[in-house]
């Protein structure tokens, strides 16, 4: 990469590039063996720059090395470690919403009629040579000392999109988009993912969302390709798996912060899930940090 160089020999720190709330682009220039965790609120789209990055959830690992691209579903529980025998890594990170991706299918008018409604939660692209130049020209973005139009920033990620949508043999690309191609689906799958914690069950998120239970069950089932039940206690255990191992919290503060009520049962779920306990697995972090 042409202006590469010049970002990771200076003293450039972390910096973002931002297009109103629909999506921002961040060069994250940091040392390797950064390690945390999270829940997503928004689709992530990482290009690998300089070092290597291992992304895990519950039942897959994927490893990038420079010049990959992942993708990541909002809504997904991911680990992520950055690591390899270089001085700094750098990555650009782009987040965008649903919302983002649903008016870019409508506006270029994309053809997903053989694609499936459903992706994995994470994919990793390798890319041909127009995106990898397309990638390129993101940097020197990074490099002006001027104020960049931000509508700028909307167009060089929709070009990158297309690019994908263009070159996708495998439909990996196009089964996400297709994921989140309906409008009406985007705008429930918003609303879920923001409040996640705050619902009791699943009859409290379809009162809120104002859908009848048995319609938001279906409506549901098409989005997230399972039952909303088994997706929210899924969802809460992973979280709390994540506040175990990064927060210094107790596990009934941990309980309560995941939307749980009743801490013996949170107990009894999270074993089920994972088995072991709540207080076994946070020891065992604890012990792996000590280590």
């Amino acid at each position: 990469m042409k202006y590469l160089d010049d970002i990771l020999i200076s003293n450039k720190t972390s910096e973002t590039l931002f297009y109103k709330n629909l999506c921002t682009v961040e060069l994250f220039i940091n040392k390797p063996f950064e390690k945390h965790s999270t829940v997503l609120k928004d689709n992530l789209m990482i290009i690998l720059l300089n070092g290597k990055r291992l992304l895990k959830t519950k039942n897959r690992i994927h490893e990038g090395k420079a010049g990959d691209i992942l993708f990541i579903r909002s809504g997904t529980a991911v680990e992520s470690e950055v690591f390899d025998d270089v001085e700094k890594y750098g990555a650009f990170i782009f987040k965008y919403n649903d919302k983002f991706i649903h008016k870019f299918i409508r506006d270029n008018q994309l053809d997903l009629s053989n694609s499936s409604k459903y992706c994995e939660e994470i994919f990793q692209i390798i890319p041909n040579e127009m995106l990898k130049y397309s990638s390129d020209t993101f940097i020197p973005l990074f490099l002006c000392n001027h104020k960049i139009d931000e509508t700028i920033i909307k167009h060089k990620l929709e070009e990158m999109l297309l690019l994908l949508y263009h070159s996708d043999r495998d439909n990996k690309f196009k089964n996400f988009l297709k994921t989140l191609s309906n409008n009406k689906q985007v705008d429930l799958k918003t609303k879920i993912e923001e409040d996640l914690n705050h619902f009791e069950n699943v009859e409290d998120i379809s009162s809120k969302v104002n859908i009848s239970l048995n319609h938001f069950r279906k409506e549901f089932s098409k989005i997230y390709g399972t039952l909303p039940q088994k997706w929210l206690i899924k969802k809460r255990l992973e979280t709390a798996k994540i506040l175990l191992t990064y927060d210094n919290k107790n596990i009934s503060e941990v309980c309560t912060e995941v939307g749980y009520t009743n801490l013996s049962w949170f107990i009894k779920q999270f074993k089920k899930e994972f088995g072991i306990t709540p207080k076994q697995f946070q020891k065992q972090q604890k012990l792996k940090d000590f280590n």
